[in-house]
């Protein structure tokens, strides 16, 4: 008999995930569970789809959530480069790396762009290691996202994860954003003065 495992994820736009891995090497099921209505079978969908092809869950589980997306930066005006800060979003969880107000998060803050598969391709500053990104350049997914891993909690055991290394908009004097510009490429972000 076949053995399994189940990785239950909650996302803030669709609720409970199940995503369960079959050991023998079989088909990925994502069991999507908002308001008990829907159980859907998605086997590998980011290698068989376009990213404008994939359906809203398909879409919101491809997310690792290292929420790197919601670091501050900040753009050189001379020669346009991107610095990325330590400083997130007032509406994300730092324990989870989940936004709080997902639906509404455009709204209650201008400064979040709601990715799109065009995005995807042409924003500059999403980490190389992002799935959007990632599969918009035709790159497979990293062996530690939760969709080939099977661990809910790949980017932070990869160290991936803003989990730890960051400060929540609340916390800083948004206008010396400048003080909190972290070296580009580190894993592991440290503050630059």
């Amino acid at each position: 008999m076949p053995f399994s495992t189940t990785v239950i994820i909650v996302t803030p736009y669709l609720g409970v995930i199940g995503i369960n891995i079959p050991m023998d090497g079989g088909k990925i099921r994502i069991l999507v569970y908002n308001d008990g209505m829907s159980n859907v079978n998605f086997p590998n969908f980011w290698q068989h789809k376009q990213l404008d092809e994939l359906s809203p869950e398909e879409w919101e589980v491809l997310c690792d959530g290292c929420a790197r997306c919601c670091l501050y930066k900040l753009q050189d005006e001379d020669s346009s480069e991107i610095y990325r800060t330590n400083v997130v979003c007032r509406l994300l969880d730092l324990t989870t790396c989940r936004c709080t107000d997902y639906p509404r998060r455009s709204e209650l803050n201008q400064e979040c762009v709601r990715l799109t598969p065009a995005l995807a391709l042409t924003l500059t500053w999403l980490p190389e290691t992002c799935a959007y990104r990632r599969l918009a350049l035709g790159q497979p997914l990293p062996e530690w996202h939760p969709l080939v891993s099977g661990d809910s909690q790949g980017a932070f055991h990869a160290g991936i994860s803003v989990r730890g290394q960051v400060i929540s908009e609340k916390e800083v004097d948004m206008s010396h954003l400048e003080d909190y510009v972290i070296e580009d490429g580190d894993q592991n972000p440290t503050v630059v003065h």
